[in-house]
């Protein structure tokens, strides 16, 4: 099985594989990689050239391809930062990902060059800061993957070359890839990739494994309807962008989630397991944007 430094190796059925992020590495953010049969299909492309470099050499080795085509799943930096390691993949995208990655990664690496040594210090002093544990790790955690990022040379965002509406198939000699798009939940134009065939499902940042999603876009009447869609897909092994392995269990976790998470915003208890997740932060930003969202 192939090693790395950035990220482990999780086979989730035939010719599929989790890339599971360590934190601190500069990895970022989950990937994944399917075998299509003689080239290999990339899901979201990590927080650094290095980790992306990697990541593709991975790719590579374990389906004996080349990469022929990255997934974006959303427009967070530490899912498309790495893609200039793809330079002979088709990247793919909404419009509403390409368009934000056109706009956010520019601005992000240059303000990172300006004000990078101010940021790490104010990490630093946050994970410092951090009574929990678990925050605190978290924190630090950033602080290394920034570091990594700062230390990386020749930066340069990748910008999606191939956008799809709602449903785009990628047929492969082995297994077919579909990219679907159900609308913002996340950011605002979430892609998931679902392979039938394994019932496996990667879906970026949309579905939580374990820990709260950061939810960013859209509204509650939106959240619901994209959650239950996703929840319909008949898939057994769920990838999110961070944390775990999951399973339909998840999907239906998730579901529940988006439904509720007005009420709890109202003022309603936040129940088990939702209470007892990982990334409280982003609970409790979460919550300031569904009462945010509930004001207008």
């Amino acid at each position: 099985m192939v090693t790395s430094p950035f990220f482990r190796i999780q086979q989730v059925a035939d010719g599929v594989f989790a890339a599971l992020a360590k934190p601190g590495t500069g990895a970022g953010a989950n990937a994944g990689i399917v075998d299509l049969g003689r080239s290999a299909l990339v899901v979201d492309a990590m927080f650094t050239p290095a980790a992306g470099a990697a990541l593709r050499d991975a790719a590579e080795r374990l389906t004996g391809g080349a990469v022929r085509w990255l997934v974006l799943t959303g427009a967070d930096h530490d899912h498309v930062l790495g893609a200039q390691a793809f330079t002979r993949a088709t990247v793919i995208a909404t419009p509403r990902t390409a368009g934000n990655v056109l706009r956010r990664a520019p601005r992000f690496l240059r303000a990172a060059r300006r004000d990078g040594a101010r940021w790490l210090e104010e990490l630093g002093a946050a994970a410092h800061a951090q009574p929990d544990p678990g925050e605190r790790r978290a924190r630090e955690a950033m602080r290394q993957d920034l570091l990594a990022l700062l230390g990386s040379r020749n930066l340069r965002p990748v910008w999606p070359s191939l956008t799809f509406g709602s449903h785009l198939t990628i047929y492969g000699r082995s297994r077919h890839a579909e990219i679907l798009s159900f609308g913002g939940v996340h950011g605002e134009g979430d892609a998931v990739l679902f392979l039938p065939q394994e019932r496996v499902l990667f879906c970026g940042d949309i579905v939580p494994v374990g820990r709260h999603p950061a939810v960013g876009a859209g509204d509650p009447d939106a959240w619901a309807r994209v959650a239950s869609r996703i929840a319909d897909l008949p898939a057994d092994v769920v990838v999110g962008g961070h944390g775990p392995v999951g399973a339909r269990e998840d999907l239906l976790l998730a579901e529940r989630y988006y439904w509720e998470l007005p009420d709890w915003a109202r003022g309603t208890p936040v129940p088990e397991p939702f209470a007892s997740w990982d990334a409280q932060r982003s609970l409790l930003e979460n919550l300031r944007y569904a009462q945010g969202v509930g004001e207008r």
